[in-house]
């Protein structure tokens, strides 16, 4: 159930990107790219990791790729003096939570458990 939440966090953060116009102040941390474009492409990348982690596909790699997200959101928001205005408290467990299933993979139920008894 926790990969799932945590699955459903990612892609819920991709749709308020890509159709609600709910972007972070990404601006701030890449500035060699234009704002619309790295925020696409962090929906994208949030997106795939949100699908990923629902369907329990190829999960310890992918939650990997969470926990890197999760640690560059911190300490950019660290960084830049933005980390308890912007939220960010939130995403110490959500990195926990990453680096759980990056260490022990899909359990219980996922793709990756249904691929493995076969």
């Amino acid at each position: 159930m926790m990969r799932i939440t945590l699955g459903f966090l990612f892609f819920y953060a991709a749709i308020g990107k890509l159709f609600m116009g709910k972007a972070p102040p990404i601006e701030k941390i890449i500035t060699f790219m234009p704002k619309e474009t790295s925020v696409m492409l962090l929906a994208i990348v949030e997106l795939i990791i949100g699908l990923l982690l629902i369907f329990g596909l190829i999960t310890k790699i992918t939650a990997w790729a969470s926990a890197v997200l999760f640690a560059i959101f911190m300490l950019s928001g660290l960084a830049l003096g933005i980390f308890t205005q912007s939220g960010l408290v939130k995403d110490i467990p959500l990195l926990a939570m990453s680096l759980y299933f990056a260490f022990k993979g899909c359990t219980g139920f996922g793709l990756d458990c249904l691929i493995r008894k076969l």
